[in-house]
């Protein structure tokens, strides 16, 4: 398993207080943080994407992704319990920035996201 930080901005604050482990068995990334267990797999991906989030409260969460020119390609509420898919076939194959960020806008996690055809 690799592992590297995670930063997290909390407010005006950015704070290594999360980590990132790739499991190439399992071709998923996920992050641990205070009150957070998040989990977007496959990686590399083919047609669908599946969000698994385990937090504290009950809140519905955004799962932003952005091409390299940074424009945001697909935008998907996600559960914060429990897995949510969502299909991901129409888009082009390449590089995305997948970004999950909470109510406020805050985000708790973002990562390199790969789609393959």
């Amino acid at each position: 398993m690799l592992q590297g930080p995670l930063l997290a901005k909390t407010g005006d604050l950015i704070r290594e207080n999360c980590s990132v482990a790739v499991e190439p068995r399992q071709r998923a990334v996920t992050a641990a943080s205070v009150g957070a267990n998040i989990t977007i797999s496959p990686n590399p991906a083919t047609e669908t994407l599946t969000v698994s989030i385990g937090v504290n409260d009950g809140d519905m969460l955004q799962l932003t992704l952005f091409d390299l020119n940074g424009r945001a390609v697909l935008r998907q509420s996600v559960a914060a319990t429990g897995p949510t898919t969502i299909a991901i076939g129409h888009l082009q194959p390449g590089f995305y920035l997948a970004r999950l960020t909470d109510g406020k806008a805050q985000a708790l996690l973002t990562t390199k996201m790969i789609l393959q055809k």
